[in-house]
């Protein structure tokens, strides 16, 4: 069953993204013969949130006998920094960074029904875009432009065990 999948979109605005709600691809030959998205669920949708985020909804999957999954979900934030020399030229720096607890969860099948549960993320407080950005010469003095701090990607996959590849796939 491959269901319709909306791209995310990536609006260019200023140095920071914009990102829309994205449904999952299911791709059916990486799961059981009989999987399906149970009693009229749907598969699972992320969307951003406010603190920069991602929040992807639950979902059941029915038909899959015994067989358990596994959920990956991984966020990446960016932000600009600007770096200033002691002659007042500014240049922007891209600053990215991978959410470091990326979330891996084992979702165990029962009745023939695997629920995957709702996932989220949002930029941790402590992420200094500021060191880790580089500027030309260690000596220009770096700031973090006011509000760039953004979403920049996410992958969501479900993979069943036994299974080379994902069974559902965000974005």
């Amino acid at each position: 069953m491959t269901s319709l999948k909306t791209a995310v979109a990536c609006a260019a605005a200023g140095a920071a993204f914009a990102m829309t709600p994205a449904w999952a691809e299911t791709f059916s030959a990486n799961g059981p013969g009989g999987a399906h998205y149970a009693n009229g669920e749907a598969e699972p949708l992320c969307t951003p949130t406010s603190p920069p985020g991602m929040s992807c909804t639950d979902t059941i999957i029915g038909g899959v006998g015994h067989t358990d999954a596994a959920l990956h979900f991984t966020v990446t934030y960016s932000a600009t920094v600007t770096c200033t020399n002691k002659g007042g030229n500014t240049v922007a720096v891209k600053t990215q960074f991978p959410q470091s607890s990326n979330l891996t969860l084992r979702a165990s099948a029962k009745n023939g029904q695997l629920a995957v549960p709702a996932v989220a993320s949002t930029m941790p407080a402590n992420i200094d875009f500021e060191a880790m950005a580089v500027c030309p010469n260690p000596n220009w003095k770096k700031h973090m432009v006011p509000d760039s701090a953004a979403v920049e990607g996410y992958l969501y996959t479900l993979t069943f065990v036994g299974f080379a590849n994902p069974y559902i796939e965000l974005p």
